[in-house]
């Protein structure tokens, strides 16, 4: 599903998006969300469904239209049509990630890189946040 870009239709990320709105429901418009890997992408998603703000660790997206499409209303001025969750989401990538590449050229929000404190091979694991 990542190569393709289709994981936003998946049953697993409507029911992530289901459950924030039950808790942001029940509590509040608080909750931030977060994640690495597949669950940044789901928090990626959350994020700019519900408009909460989102900390997302070496995600990785397909190229497909809602990606592009992302990016580019992203690229608009503010106040030209500029998504409000274009500036909700920071990212967090180690150097050398290899799901983060293209994600690195389609993506939104603010980014931050770190150095590859490992191996390449190694370059995705969420350790590298921590140590």
């Amino acid at each position: 599903n990542i190569v393709a870009g289709t994981q936003r239709n998946s049953a697993t990320y409507k029911k992530r998006l289901d459950k924030h709105k039950a808790i942001s429901k029940k509590y509040g418009n608080l909750a931030g969300v977060s994640g690495h890997s597949l669950g940044g992408n789901i928090s990626d998603y959350v994020a700019r469904e519900t408009g909460a703000k989102a900390q997302v660790f070496n995600t990785g997206r397909g190229v497909d239209g809602e990606a592009l499409a992302d990016k580019a209303l992203c690229m608009l001025p503010k106040g030209m049509g500029r998504p409000a969750y274009c500036n909700k989401i920071t990212r967090h990538r180690i150097s050398g990630d290899p799901l983060s590449v293209a994600d690195k050229f389609i993506s939104y929000g603010k980014t931050k890189t770190y150095s590859n404190p490992s191996s390449i091979a190694k370059a995705h694991s969420l350790d590298n946040f921590y140590k």
